[in-house]
């Protein structure tokens, strides 16, 4: 599973195996074999992973619990400029006077 969301991540990114090699300074040979087999990074390798493509290591994981995605929705928060944190928490009142009003 890892090695499938791996490539469908990278993918949506629009980055090569070559550049993501680059990027986290190992051979494209095995960042190829994280994606083509069952090999898998090391923890520091995982980390860059999540922080290059932008999504946390749950994501990467297949952690598609409820957990999970408050991690990874807490992890696109802390990735955005300060001055965007009140539009989230302006979104979030919305949604929830929205939710409140129809239920």
């Amino acid at each position: 599973m890892f090695k499938e969301i791996l490539r469908e991540t990278r993918e949506e990114k629009n980055i090569s195996q070559v550049q993501m090699a680059k990027l986290l300074g190992i051979p494209v040979s095995t960042y190829r074999n994280y994606e083509n087999t069952s090999r898998q990074p090391a923890f520091d390798i995982l980390i860059k992973m999540s922080a290059i493509l932008g999504v946390s290591i749950d994501h990467l994981l297949g952690n598609n619990s409820r957990e999970g995605k408050y991690e990874e929705l807490l992890y696109k928060i802390k990735l955005l400029p300060t001055d965007k944190i009140d539009d989230v928490n302006n979104y979030i009142d919305f949604l929830f006077y929205k939710f409140n009003k129809d239920t």
